[in-house]
């Protein structure tokens, strides 16, 4: 939209005022048009407000154009005055522009007045500017001139083409030079330069031209007339003409020479701490009375890792490493101990946790000391020292004495309980296969769920105490998993649904399939306790992303609450628990298979986000050759029992008996090799602890007579490694207590048909 035109027209005919606004409009103006035609309204329309344009008719009743033109010009000089008249000869249109007039147009010739309008209005505003412009340039000037009369530094102007240079009064009061004319040469300048900074100077200043930069910025040497030499730090700018040329470089120099004096003696001094520092192993951090570091030496710097820019830009050292507690809640620095220390000025020596950069956290053994400046606290001094491995020796330690005493008692423990779910789980398995009301079916299966709750809890602490190695077989991982889930989901729950993610190859590793079992079972577990309300677990199989060559990745991802990292970084501690009913052995039993199959285990865990094992396992790329083993049946009729609990024997006879087998027991060991003479049996069962002998001296007077005979030995004790040399044998066998009845027979098929 186009600026509304104020127009005061000065004219008395309203015939002609009509014809005007017509050819205005018709020329697309947008404007208000006021009319007078006698001096007393020519003068009160301009007391009014200045108009953007005047018009003025040349011939008026009472007084004629120029009269009117000068009534103008008195009260306002700059508004365009252009004549309109029918007649104005060329003496009288000279005059009129002599007067001030800015054009004049005849009334034949209206149709030039809507240019003539906007040329004045553009020259009136041209003007207006230019007048502005030198305004400010004449204050400009003056500003600089007293700028460079009241600064202490100096103040020079270089002109690059005429290679001159100026200075304001500094060059003398402050350099005592007195330089013959000013400007002067700009080699007189670069001669006072030190020559070993000169071309330094001169190479810096035309590279900055050079590169096209808009400033320069050098220290250098500057002679004085008594030949001493002062510092001299300078700064300029550069400008340059329309085609990029530079002509010019204003700027100012400051004399640093007392400066660089003291900073000299401060770097003398500086570097002497620096060099005590730098020699201590102890991190030291020196901060004033709210906290603030001032100084820190590098190990305090390595320990923490943080830089010294950062020590010192923090406004308190508390907020930087002493945030939050050793279990990572808030700690307000009005509530540290160190804070206190600083502000009541007293010594404190102890333990303590600070915080990394990369948001871990450390013990610390710390000092810290106030310093005093007159009568008043003024700061203190830091002194820490990580001991990371004192704690964890100290931890160590302690673990292994709590690992010691606990494999002292572990066997004799999970004997005593084995034995005890053995004379529980036959006779539960008996009333299941046997009973006809569903109650009492559900009621044998719950009692054997509760056998394998505790056999798991014994063999948990049996795996930790006397670890075996693994019997690796290769196993078609994605067909394994396949097989054992429907097993895992009955464990997790209705209320947790278990999603198996396969690898997009068949993917197979060497491993002993029952413990690698009881290492997804217990991550299962875990899961599930870990999703009270339910959820999802997803077991997933890949070989690519990330993993290393050679290696498959078996993951176990849940939905549950997730960990905070300072459980997180325990998980796999022995005996470190937060369930109540936990032993704290699991996921330590789990690394410990896993590292036996020459592989790693990583968790990863974030509170509300959920928790992920990764499992990595050296990965057998050939197909092995599939082979399904079929089971004979075994000419088994009858088997010795050599077993001291009353309870458990009666139940395995009841077990075998009902599957057709004769058995006969007995309690002491020293009347197994008589029994076998006399009841001449297919396979004997025997005790590994009984309570006259040793079961494997038994066995050594058992093979003497019957080397070939099936011997399965039993036992609640994690003792299979004392029977390595035997257990070679193909007619020998091992069973943990509990153990189910298909267990059982599938070991006695084993032993016999083996010989």
């Amino acid at each position: 939209m186009e600026a509304l035109i104020q127009i005061l027209l000065i004219e008395d005919s309203p015939h002609d005022a009509k014809l005007i606004e017509r050819e205005l409009r018709r020329a697309g103006l947008t404007f208000t048009i006021q009319r007078v035609h006698t001096e007393r309204d020519l003068r009160a329309a301009l007391s009014a407000g200045a108009p953007d344009v005047i018009l003025g008719d040349y011939n008026l009743p009472g007084f004629d154009g120029i009269e009117a033109l000068k009534i103008v010009r008195e009260i306002d000089s700059a508004t365009p005055f252009i004549f309109v008249s029918g007649s104005i000869g060329e003496e009288r249109a000279v005059q009129a522009l002599r007067e001030g007039a800015t054009d004049y147009v005849l009334k034949d010739r209206l149709t030039r007045l809507p240019s003539a309008i906007t040329r004045a209005l553009s020259e009136c505003r041209e003007r207006k500017l230019r007048q502005r412009a030198q305004a400010a340039l004449v204050r400009s000037e003056e500003r600089f001139h007293y700028a460079a009369k009241a600064t202490q530094e100096l103040i020079f102007d270089v002109d690059l083409i005429d290679k001159r240079i100026w200075f304001n009064e500094s060059i003398t009061t402050d350099w005592g030079w007195e330089p013959p004319t000013n400007p002067i040469s700009l080699s007189w300048w670069l001669e006072r330069v030190h020559p070993a900074d000169r071309g330094k100077l001169v190479s810096l200043i035309n590279q900055a031209i050079d590169e096209g930069q808009e400033r320069w910025a050098s220290e250098f040497r500057f002679v004085r007339p008594d030949g001493s030499y002062g510092y001299m730090s300078s700064c300029a700018l550069i400008i340059r003409d329309r085609n990029g040329h530079a002509i010019r470089s204003i700027g100012s120099s400051m004399n640093v020479t007392d400066q660089k004096a003291a900073e000299e003696i401060i770097r003398r001094f500086s570097r002497q701490n620096r060099l005590i520092l730098n020699s201590a192993n102890e991190g030291l951090i020196a901060v004033d009375r709210n906290g603030k570091p001032f100084m820190v030496n590098p190990a305090a710097m390595q320990l923490t890792g943080f830089s010294e820019e950062e020590f010192l830009a923090t406004y308190c050292l508390h907020d930087l490493i002493h945030h939050s507690r050793p279990d990572g809640t808030p700690f307000h620095r009005d509530e540290c101990p160190t804070r206190r220390s600083i502000l009541a000025g007293e010594e404190r020596r102890g333990e303590d946790v600070y915080w990394r950069k990369s948001g871990e956290s450390f013990p610390v053994d710390v000092s810290v000391s106030p310093i005093h400046e007159d009568s008043r606290i003024a700061g203190a001094v830091l002194i820490m020292r990580d001991i990371t491995d004192r704690k964890r020796m100290q931890s160590q330690i302690e673990q292994a004495n709590r690992v010691a005493s606990l494999g002292r008692v572990a066997a004799t423990i999970a004997h005593e309980f084995n034995n005890v779910l053995m004379g529980i789980q036959p006779f539960a398995e008996l009333i299941r296969r046997n009973a006809k009301e569903e109650k009492l079916t559900k009621a044998a299966s719950q009692i054997m769920n509760s056998v394998s709750r505790g056999k798991r809890v014994t063999q948990e602490i049996l795996w930790f105490t006397q670890p075996s190695e693994p019997a690796l077989q290769r196993v078609d991982l994605e067909q394994w998993l396949l097989q054992l889930i429907p097993e895992l989901q009955a464990t997790a729950g209705s209320a947790v649904r278990i999603v198996f993610e396969p690898p997009p190859e068949r993917v197979f590793i060497e491993c002993d399939s029952a413990q690698m079992q009881q290492v997804v079972a217990n991550l299962i577990l875990n899961a599930r306790d870990a999703m009270p309300h339910g959820g999802t677990i997803k077991i997933s199989v890949a070989t690519s992303g990330g993993i290393p060559d050679g290696m498959v990745n078996l993951s176990v991802r849940d939905t549950g609450t997730g960990m905070p990292p300072h459980i997180l970084e325990n998980v796999f501690e022995p005996l470190f628990t937060t369930k109540r009913s936990g032993t704290g052995l699991g996921l330590a039993v789990v690394r410990q298979i896993i590292t036996r199959h020459k592989g790693s285990i990583e968790a990863e865990s974030k509170p509300g986000e959920g928790t992920v094992f990764r499992i990595y396992l050296p990965a057998v790329r050939e197909v092995p050759i599939e082979s399904k083993p079929v089971r004979r049946k075994a000419s088994l009729r009858s088997l010795l029992l050599v077993e001291d609990d009353p309870v458990v024997a009666a139940g395995i006879t009841e077990l075998l008996e009902s599957e057709g087998i004769r058995v006969r027991a007995i309690e002491e060991g020293a009347k197994a090799p008589e029994a076998v003479a006399e009841y001449q049996p297919d396979a004997v069962i025997l005790d590994v602890t009984l309570p006259d002998t040793n079961g494997l001296a038994v066995y050594e007077r058992i093979a003497e007579r019957w080397p070939d005979l099936p011997v399965i030995f039993s036992t609640g004790h994690a003792d299979e490694a004392n029977l390595d040399a035997d257990a070679e044998r193909p007619h020998i066998g091992f069973l943990r207590k509990p153990y189910e009845l298909e267990t059982l027979l599938e070991m006695l098929d084993q032993v016999t048909t083996r010989r």
